[in-house]
């Protein structure tokens, strides 16, 4: 999330006064600038962990569990969905079209966010029904525009309870509708840069690519499907003693060797290093060679007809699968520094707050820049710091949000949807609240002392 962040600091200074702007080509020519450059592929990790988390959690609960098959189960999962995006989505898309313009003070602070807000007066209902990557069809023409990813998130979710029916029955077909879903996004994404000469950047010269490409689900799902085999995966590795037909599968013979190979396991993390900083710090150096999206005297895409199709192919899925070589073997208590990193419990709360961060991080951003006194001068030394920043303002405001606009309405749902699970749930813990107490008065009958506190804490 703090590489989106950082990246978004960089990007959206072109939204305000710029005091160097001639010069601000030269901001591209930097080492620090590859790293933000490649940021772009920080959105295909969030897909490739909605996936592997969605195929996870939930292949956990109908693999065995024959409710979660019916009809209304399938309904729940679809509910809880929605419910659990749409009231902190409602709450800051609320708070960013009427209540941020009185948060500053800056000469052009009001015409800005009344410009930013524009499309809202039109195309507000689009974000709440989770297909504003097609309502409007252009991105320029959208309502709080970073909420493309929700959409899209969404719709792969939509289809996602399917395929992991098909799971249950026929794990190597769930494999290879996953895979087949996969290579069509690649070339999708080969195809359409062929036929519109589509830059790395996704852009082009007369054409509105980025729209096509960047914020459609067809280009996007192959991540977020790459995540999901390995959520099957993951699945099959934890619940293979407790279902014999999932001890030989072929990931489990895979992790069977990271396991007992220490050597196997570092090498596997370097190359899914390798790969991802081999799609990554182009981006960046791509600005340099084509004299960035400011400089409209050079060709729309100096790379070159092939290399470009070649890179737009390959790129958004070898990236996840880099960073899924990394993390396999911390899957199977390998790479141990890594493991520790992702278990600390900082982490913990900080991947509780990313979604209140995510959707109000550009708020923020626009807040400081739209609020500008004087002209910014940009550099790559001052955005980093200034991004760092941003990171750290948006947790801290995330906090308040989610308290108000989260929780609380997670807790609504918990009580409004499944009070009858919760009543079923409680009959039961009285029974065995009932039954222990009859056992330790059996155990303790001969004499001994009883001790109560251990039916407290199972009662609890």
């Amino acid at each position: 999330m703090a590489w989106v962040i950082i990246g978004h600091s960089f990007s959206f200074i072109i939204t305000t006064a710029i005091s160097n702007f001639q010069s601000l080509d030269l901001m591209f020519d930097t080492f620090q600038f590859g790293i933000i450059g490649g940021g772009t592929f920080a959105v295909d990790s969030f897909f490739w962990l909605s996936g592997f988390l969605t195929f996870y959690i939930i292949t956990s609960k109908m693999y065995a569990k024959k409710e979660l098959k019916s009809v209304g189960g399938f309904i729940m999962l679809y509910v809880h969905r929605f419910l659990r995006l749409i009231f902190p989505l409602a709450f800051i898309q609320f708070f960013g079209m009427f209540l941020m313009r009185y948060f500053g003070s800056g000469p052009f602070y009001w015409q800005a966010w009344n410009f930013m807000n524009q499309n809202c007066s039109t195309y507000w209902w689009s974000n709440l029904v989770f297909i504003n990557n097609f309502v409007p069809w252009s991105a320029q023409s959208a309502c709080m525009g970073w909420f493309w990813y929700l959409a899209n998130d969404f719709q792969f979710f939509a289809v996602s309870p399917f395929i992991i029916m098909a799971y249950c029955y026929n794990r190597k077909m769930a494999y290879i509708i996953c895979f087949i879903l996969v290579i069509i996004s690649m070339g999708l994404n080969g195809v359409i840069t062929a036929i519109h000469n589509v830059n790395p950047m996704t852009q082009a010269r007369d054409y509105d690519a980025f729209s096509l490409m960047y914020t459609k689900p067809w280009t996007r799902m192959g991540p977020y499907f790459l995540g999901a085999v390995f959520g099957f995966s993951y699945f099959e590795l934890t619940m293979r003693e407790v279902y014999i037909d999932l001890g030989y599968t072929t990931f489990n013979k895979l992790y069977s060797y990271l396991r007992d190979s220490r050597a196997t396991s570092l090498a596997l993390a370097f190359i899914g290093v390798a790969i991802t900083a081999i799609f990554c710090f182009p981006l960046g150096s791509y600005f340099n060679e084509c004299g960035n999206m400011f400089d409209t005297s050079l060709p729309s895409n100096c790379w070159g007809y092939f290399p470009s199709v070649l890179f737009n192919t390959l790129s958004r899925v070898s990236f996840v699968f880099g960073l899924s070589l990394l993390l396999l073997p911390t899957f199977v208590n390998r790479l141990r520094i890594i493991r520790g990193l992702l278990c600390n419990e900082l982490f913990v709360v900080l991947a509780r707050l990313s979604y209140i961060a995510y959707l109000l991080h550009p708020i923020v951003i626009f807040w400081n820049y739209f609020d500008a006194k004087q002209g910014v001068y940009a550099s790559t030394h001052d955005l980093w710091f200034f991004g760092i920043g941003s990171v750290i303002v948006t947790y801290l405001l995330t906090i308040p949000f989610t308290l108000l606009c989260e929780a609380p309405f997670m807790n609504l749902e918990k009580y409004l949807l499944m009070p009858f699970k919760k009543k079923q749930q409680a009959t039961k813990d009285s029974f065995n609240y009932i039954g222990e107490s009859q056992l330790i008065q059996n155990e303790t009958a001969d004499g001994d002392e009883e001790e109560p506190t251990l039916v407290l804490k199972k009662f609890d």
